[in-house]
Formats: structure tokens, sequence, C-alpha cells
């Protein structure tokens, strides 16, 4: 093979793999991005008609009309709407008009891109997948995935207050102090900051596992059984902590109240 044929193939392979890292670059540059370059959505305050590019909004209308946008077109496809999409010729008239307000307009924003549906990146999620499938959990993650005001009372075993997917979502009560011997919330229970122990079965002695915590109602609802912390994990686990599984509510807090304990013969 002679020198100059060498020389073209080496261009060719050259050529190629400068085309590759090219397409390679672009796909993941619009894998990164978040909105769709050089276009906005803007919502005016009042059904407007479109005559070309003119809205009879005289600050909006001259903005454009000194940057001559590609396209302003209708969301909803009305004769009459709030809602349009307007496509720059590029990202800095987008971002000037992005920075702006104009009378008449309620809002300006990107035009952001969005997946199918919120997924977690809990290790166990995906072992998940076939219950969360059936119940659309996915897709309710897109409206809410919960908030840390609301609290979840789970009536079972108890919880594992260590457990590391569990421990940032169990309710501490704000009312009261922990383990001072005082009611300070008087509320009847001395020191439930973190939700109490209805378990009072001395008579069950005989069929209570040694250690078990069954005599007395308390202040630690501490889980011998590990399926109110099943539970608890279904409900509230942590989620998108890269941690364990992923719970149907984010961030909502568990009130443990115990209402179970070991007892022989029970699996």
């Amino acid at each position: 093979m002679g020198i100059i044929q060498r020389r073209r193939i080496k261009n060719i392979i050259s050529f190629y793999v400068a085309w590759l890292i090219f397409v390679l670059t672009m796909v993941t540059n619009l894998f990164a991005l978040d909105y769709v370059p050089n276009e906005a959505i803007v919502k005016l305050i009042n059904f407007q008609s479109k005559e070309s590019n003119n809205f009879n909004l005289t600050e909006l209308d001259n903005f454009l009309n000194n940057r001559s946008p590609k396209n302003i077109k209708s969301i909803d496809n009305k004769t009459e709407s709030q809602f349009f999409v307007i496509t720059f010729n590029n990202n800095n008239d987008r971002d000037n008009f992005l920075n702006s307000k104009f009378p008449g307009v309620e809002y300006i924003q990107p035009n952001y891109l969005s997946s199918f549906w919120l997924d977690s990146n809990d290790p166990l999620f995906y072992e998940q997948q076939a219950d969360f499938s059936n119940t659309k959990i996915n897709k309710a993650w897109d409206s809410t995935i919960g908030h840390s005001g609301i609290i979840v009372s789970v009536i079972d075993s108890g919880i594992y207050f260590e457990h590391p997917d569990l421990q940032n979502n169990i309710w501490h009560n704000p009312d009261e102090i922990p383990n001072n011997g005082i009611d300070d919330d008087n509320n009847g229970y001395i020191d439930d900051w973190r939700g109490w122990d209805f378990v009072d079965a001395p008579e069950l002695e005989s069929i209570a596992l040694p250690g078990s915590d069954f005599i007395n109602q308390d202040n630690d609802p501490s889980d011998e059984l590990m399926h109110g912390t099943h539970v608890s994990g279904i409900i509230a686990a942590d989620t998108n902590n890269s941690e364990g599984i992923a719970g149907i509510c984010w961030t909502t807090k568990i009130m443990p109240l115990r209402a179970g304990f070991s007892i022989a013969g029970a699996s």
C-alpha cells in the first residue's frame, strides 16, 4: 500500500472520527438541556387574537418587531388565546425576552422539557416497578411527591428508628420535650415526642417472647416484628436519596403508633 493511499485512509478515518465526536457532542448537549433552545412561552393577561406577530400590546409588539422571531403560535390553537410559544433566531433574544416585563403579559418562561414521569435514584426502586406500574405512582409524582407537613399515623408493630431510609421521615412532636418526664402538651401521654406504644398486655406474658415489650404503654414504639417498618417504608421511605427503596410520599412524616408485639409461634 502506497504512502498516498495510507494517507488518504488516515484522512477518511480522521474525518469520520471527528464527525462522530461532533454528533455525540450534539446529542449529549441536547439531552443535557432542560428546555427547548430559542423558545419561550408567554401567557397574556387577557385573551388575544394574534394578527401576524402583532398582539396589540405596544411594548411586547415593539420588542418582537425589532427581533423578527421565526415563529409565534398559539399553544391551544384557539382563535383567541392566552398562551403562545415564541421561537427566536437565537438564545440571546430569547434570554432578553425572559428577563423582560411587558404590560399585558402575566408571565414568560422557558419551554421546559419534561420526562414522561418522575423516577427515583434509589437502588431498589426498579424492583418496585411492577407494583408502581399497576398503581401509576410514577405519574402521580409528576403532580406531587408528598409534603413534609403531612403526618401519617401508622397503627402497626412500631418502627425501627435507626432505619436509614426512614429516620428522616419520622414525626417528632413539636410540643413535647423528649424524655423530661412531663406531659408538655397536656394530651395525657408523657414524653410522646415520636409516637406511642399502646401495647398493654401483661396477661399475655405466657406467650410473649423473652425481651418483648408488652407489659405497659410507654413512649417507645420500637418495632419487634418489622411489619410496621415495612408498611412505613411503603408510605414514606426517604426517596431519591440513593438509599434503599422509594416511598410513595417522599417527605411525608410517619407517626408510629405501636399495637403489636412478638409472641411465641408467630411467623
